[in-house]
């Protein structure tokens, strides 16, 4: 399947999606999408905001970066740091799977969040799209449209360790949850 077919399968079907999963040996594949997606992410909605001249969406935490250089650093740096992200949450998932005494695969894990960025990355590009040609584009709408975003993803990562790797509800949902929390600490300091 292509990667478009893969979207447009998760969309529609997202369990069948998981199970095309199945045939992939490496999770390599997913890697390329978490990175060419946030990629994709840094050269139009940070890059916009950058040359529109506005602020962004929170004042800098961080010492060395200050709030008007901030969103010229994050086009270079968030999609490392996303790319962070999805191994950490999977990392966590496996050893919340591990810990509770069942099979794990880290590659199917690492899968299961490639196809998820794959399925809801664009939806949530164009609605950030939307709101910066709207000059909407702020905490108060984002909180909201990221935050569908994030339980949409949690909710497909259940479904996506119960297709891959047959983990009961319970246990996906308090993994899924887990990693979700675990890594909103890193996306409140540096994404902006």
């Amino acid at each position: 399947m292509s990667l478009i077919q893969y979207w447009w399968t998760g969309i529609t079907q997202p369990a069948a999606a998981f199970g095309q999963l199945e045939v992939k040996t490496s999770p390599h594949w997913a890697f390329w999408c978490v990175l060419i997606i946030n990629v994709v992410v840094s050269l139009t909605t940070t890059t916009s905001q950058v040359l529109l001249g506005r602020a962004p969406q929170l004042e800098s935490v961080l010492t060395f970066l200050p709030t008007e250089r901030y969103l010229q650093a994050e086009i270079f740096f968030l999609p490392v740091l996303r790319i962070g992200i999805w191994l950490l949450q999977a990392a966590i998932i496996h050893l919340g799977i591990r810990l509770a005494g069942q099979v794990s695969d880290m590659d199917r894990i690492l899968m299961i969040g490639g196809l998820i960025y794959l399925i809801v990355m664009p939806p949530l590009m164009v609605t950030d799209w939307v709101l910066v040609g709207l000059d909407r584009f702020e905490v108060g709408i984002t909180m909201y449209t990221h935050g569908l975003a994030a339980l949409w993803s949690v909710i497909l990562t259940i479904l996506g360790l119960r297709v891959l790797l047959g983990i009961k509800l319970p246990l996906g949902v308090l993994t899924s949850t887990v990693a979700l929390i675990s890594t909103l600490p890193l996306l409140m300091i540096f994404a902006r």
